[in-house]
């Protein structure tokens, strides 16, 4: 697929001319492998949370002004759904599934956008996955009921794989959950709080089996290409809020990193909220706070790192 690299303009530029500077854009930076290319989408919504992809290949997006917005792959958005639907995941017939804050409930949502409410529930769900057999699974993070579910689909009833939480006694907390490449279940957790304490597991049956530990305590947020889970971890040792993108196996624990973002003075929250994949493109669509991404993966050569100075050179050729 062939895309143009779109290099966004800074709309801040008063306080920068103030101190006589020039203004620095907080992009993410792209780490390349060859053949790669990145397209900014979209910019200057409200936040904006998710993305997640459908199974017939279209992208979603949650603005925290408007609710859930469909974006086609040139980058226009359009409403999909009022409903302001966290952690949004879809089955492989079409249905999404999401956490609606207002009520702690979990949404379900028809291919046109349509929601309903599936379980109104006092549990605090924390997030959703759908594996590719069409199974729905949610954690409740902390406190009552802490575990993972597996929710039947038409009645809305949780039945407990794992009670408690992922570590020694059912101590620690998870965060998020996503299918791997093989079909199963990944689960983002912390067994302490520390950076260190960071784990993904993988769910066999009823057993959480510890993985190769994921970089800077990273949490993997999607399937990437076969083998490899989308990870976004923190940069460690940052002021700010900087985030980066990683391709991680699992099984051998290996990692390449694909992007991170970069922080410029007046702007103190650049961090990656989310990555999906669509593996016919070979694309990863990142959210950075207000803007969308989309990230053309090649994985045939090593990275090679371009910062921001060489793109501005570029784009002044």
């Amino acid at each position: 697929m062939n895309r143009s690299r779109l290099v966004r303009l800074c709309s801040s530029t008063v306080l920068a001319a103030l101190f006589l500077l020039a203004p620095r854009c907080a992009d993410a930076i792209i780490i390349e492998l060859t053949g790669t290319t990145d397209q900014l989408l979209y910019d200057q919504l409200g936040g904006l949370e998710g993305p997640a992809m459908d199974p017939v290949g279209n992208l979603y997006v949650l603005d925290t002004n408007t609710g859930i917005r469909e974006v086609t792959q040139l980058g226009a958005m359009s409403p999909w759904s009022s409903t302001k639907g966290y952690q949004l995941t879809f089955a492989p017939d079409g249905t999404g599934y999401a956490l609606e804050s207002a009520c702690n409930c979990i949404e379900q949502f028809t291919s046109s956008g349509q929601s309903s409410v599936l379980r109104p529930d006092t549990l605090a769900w924390g997030n959703f996955a759908v594996l590719p057999d069409g199974s729905l699974w949610a954690n409740v993070w902390l406190g009552t009921g802490q575990g993972i579910y597996r929710i039947d689909r038409t009645t809305g009833e949780p039945t407990v794989v794992v009670a408690g939480g992922p570590g020694p006694g059912g101590s620690g907390i998870y965060y998020g959950m996503t299918p791997g490449t093989d079909g199963r279940l990944y689960v983002n957790a912390n067994l302490d709080g520390t950076l260190a304490g960071s784990r993904i597991f993988r769910l066999d049956g009823s057993t959480l089996t510890p993985m190769a530990a994921p970089p800077n305590g990273g949490r993997a947020y999607a399937p990437g290409p076969p083998g490899w889970l989308l990870v976004i971890s923190g940069v460690p040792g940052s002021l700010y809020t900087a985030s980066e993108l990683w391709l991680y196996d699992p099984v051998a624990g290996t990692s390449k990193q694909v992007a991170r973002t970069d922080i410029y003075f007046h702007e103190y929250d650049v961090s990656f909220r989310g990555v999906a994949y669509d593996p016919s493109q070979q694309t990863a669509y990142v959210t950075e706070n207000h803007r969308l991404w989309a990230l053309h993966l090649d994985l045939s050569t090593p990275a090679l790192a371009r910062s921001w100075g060489a793109v501005k050179a570029q784009y002044r050729k």
